[in-house]
């Protein structure tokens, strides 16, 4: 889950809503017009339900929390609520706010899967060239895009990306020397 696109009605959600099957966890209304599978969320033990429900279930490519401070601020009333105080101020030594943090990192991070292969899936929804470097840590990523590309998935433009490999200095090196 990445808060990436931010600002006020440029067209996150619709966005989204193009990159494929996802889930739209939404605090508030917008996605009325949109071909999207949404649910209307009302507090936070609403959400840590879609949640719990989310973690079985494998049929969604990604999860929009939308939009995510309404989603903080839920969370805000549920941590007041079990620590008994009206903010989190309330509570002694930032421990109100603390307890806030916690429990909305502790739910999101149930969504939250590798970065690299979320990395790698925005690009190549977004992407008309997807230019891979040989670098150890993003591999899976490349693996990823080649392995979408070689299936025949298309991107939100209704083709599907390029994949290019980029050399390492090292293998240009290799090939220049024996030319």
């Amino acid at each position: 889950m990445s808060k990436s696109i931010t600002g006020k009605k440029i067209g996150k959600t619709s966005l989204c809503s193009e990159l494929g099957k996802g889930f739209f966890a939404m605090f508030e209304s917008g996605t009325k017009a949109l071909n999207v599978y949404s649910r209307d969320i009302q507090n936070w033990e609403e959400f840590k339900q879609y949640v719990k429900l989310l973690q079985r279930d494998k049929t969604f490519g990604f999860i929009v929390v939308d939009p995510v401070d309404k989603a903080f601020k839920a969370c805000t009333t549920y941590a007041c609520q079990k620590l008994g105080i009206q903010h989190p101020s309330d509570e002694a030594w930032g421990k109100g706010w603390e307890a806030v943090r916690d429990e909305f990192t502790k739910e999101t991070d149930k969504l939250i899967t590798d970065a690299n292969q979320a990395c790698a899936s925005v690009a190549y929804r977004l992407s008309e060239t997807i230019v891979l470097f040989p670098i150890t840590p993003s591999s899976q990523m490349g693996e990823s895009c080649d392995e979408w590309a070689c299936s025949g998935n298309k991107n939100i433009w209704d083709v599907i990306p390029e994949v290019v490999q980029m050399k390492s200095y090292r293998d240009w090196e290799t090939d220049r020397k024996s030319t």
